[in-house]
């Protein structure tokens, strides 16, 4: 009887044992099916992830073949016209180009791509405030920013503020700020004193606030990206031919010149400005007045501009933002690139 029992028990124990090492594999073959699962999957989302990115490499590409095409055609025409003045071969820049409407969406491998094109030189650039290579202000510009802000209705005009950010010491403007403002945040950080990187670096400073940055869509406001830059003429002059409205009516007001954004605007209907003094020519600016004369806030033309390109596969998307120098007077770069962003 106890031999049997004692058969029982170590049947018992076998069985448990068994049991035991079925848990145990189905816990392995578990682990391992997930882990083979989720492995696939980061493999996939990086499959995908890199074709998007590729997809927008491919469409910043599109867009730098069109504004060097440009640059080609407008070079061949200032040749064929000896008999006109020309700037290094490019004449103006303006909408009704090719490059201005940019690619629209098409298919490349499988994904999809996409490019817009904007003019740097249409809108205000932030670096400018100081004149180029020296420490003097640029005051008609700053005038043009200040007129900006109010006729956006701003809270509180950031002038001084953007002043204070990208001048070298730590002096407070009158409506400005300095570290010492900055450091009283419930999140501190410091005054740059240097100039701006990014547009984007607008909402550090004190004033712009984010309905300060990206407007009132309803009121017919664009985003400050679209009117300001960092990367425009070094002297801060503006293309008359690209500049957003907004742009037009606040260096109007510094001209002197109340209705110069519907008159510029308008006058884009009919044709571009094909040289700068068209603007004086079709009305645009008033006759010379050598002992009152205008600052020189307008041109026809362009040398930096912001391609966004687009890329989707699947459920990825990346955009990729670079800003490209173009001159024609460097014929073996004629596109440098000056800045690289992407966001994924």
């Amino acid at each position: 009887m106890s031999a049997q029992r004692h058969d029982e028990r170590e049947q018992g124990v076998a069985l448990l044992l068994s049991l035991l090492l079925i848990v145990l594999l189905s816990v392995l073959v578990i682990e391992f099916n997930y882990e083979t699962t989720v492995e696939a999957a980061h493999v996939s989302a990086n499959v995908t992830q890199f074709r998007a990115r590729v997809a927008a490499e491919a469409a910043v590409a599109s867009g730098m073949s069109l504004l060097t095409a440009d640059l080609l055609s407008l070079q061949q025409s200032a040749e064929a016209a000896d008999d006109r003045e020309s700037e290094g071969g490019a004449e103006y820049d303006s909408l009704d180009e090719a490059w201005a409407q940019g690619v629209p969406y098409e298919i490349i491998n499988d994904a999809v791509m996409q490019c817009t094109i904007q003019d740097e030189f249409g809108k205000i650039n932030l670096n400018a405030l100081y004149l180029h290579d020296s420490d003097q202000l640029n005051e008609p510009l700053i005038e043009a920013v200040r007129a900006l802000f109010d006729l956006r209705e701003a809270p509180e005009n950031p002038v001084d503020a953007i002043l204070d950010w990208i001048d070298p010491d730590d002096e407070e403007g009158s409506s400005g700020a300095e570290t010492t403002y900055y450091q009283s945040l419930a999140i501190p950080y410091a005054c740059k004193n240097a100039p701006f990187s990014s547009v984007e670096e607008l909402l550090l400073v004190r004033g712009i606030t984010p309905d300060v940055f990206f407007g009132d869509p309803a009121l017919g406001q664009l985003p400050l990206g679209d009117l300001l830059t960092v990367h425009g003429d070094p002297n801060g002059r503006i293309n008359a031919n690209t500049a957003a409205y907004e742009v037009l009516d606040a260096v109007g007001y510094v001209l002197g010149q109340g209705g110069l954004a519907d008159a510029v605007v308008e006058e884009r209907e009919d044709g571009p400005f094909v040289s700068r003094e068209e603007l004086d020519d079709r009305g645009i600016l008033p006759p010379e007045d050598k002992n009152n004369p205008l600052p020189d806030m307008l041109l026809v033309r362009s040398r930096c501009f912001r391609i966004r390109g687009h890329g989707l596969y699947r459920e990825s998307k990346v955009r990729i933002e670079a800003y490209l120098w173009r001159d024609e007077r460097q014929p073996a770069e004629p596109l440098r690139i000056l800045d690289w962003r992407v966001f994924q």
